[in-house]
Parts: structure tokens; sequence; C-alpha cells
């Protein structure tokens, strides 16, 4: 489940490419998390850089995990590692 959660936010800018709109908890889990990045060039969840950095997804599956349902999640997730080739 940590797997799953941390790449979350991924899954947003992967649904995007889609033209699928991801649940309102990841998109607000991914914003919110923004501030917590390491790497300050990730400015936006639909950066590259959010699939390595590790303090945004820490925060991100914290907030995840708080606020957004198991099924959200999961699509999330699927959607990230696609995003992220993982």
């Amino acid at each position: 489940m940590v797997f799953n959660i941390k790449y979350i936010t991924l899954a947003a800018l992967f649904a995007v490419a889609l033209s699928q709109t991801p649940p309102q908890c990841v998109l607000q889990c991914s914003q919110a998390a923004l501030g917590s990045a390491t790497n300050k060039t990730c400015t936006s969840f639909a950066d590259p850089c959010v699939c390595t950095d590790t303090g945004f997804k820490t925060a991100d599956g914290a907030c995840l995990q708080a606020n957004c349902t198991a099924a959200d999640q999961a699509a999330a997730a699927q959607l990230a590692s696609t995003f992220c080739g993982m």
C-alpha cells in the first residue's frame, strides 16, 4: 500500500495525459505536497521531477492516506506507475 500511495500524485499527471479527471482528493493532495518537494523546481504535479522527489512523495502519500478512499488511491497508483515507468 505504501508503494501505491507514494505515486498517487503522479497518477494525476498521467490521468491528465489520458484526458481523464483524477479524483479531487488526489488533486488536492498533489497540490499541497508541492510545498514539501525537496527539488524546488517541482512547481507542478505535472513536472516529471515528482517521480523521484522524496519530500513530495512522502507528503503526498500521507495526505492521500488521510483523505482519499482506497479506490481513489488504487486508481491513482496505477496511473502513476504508468507515467513514471514503474
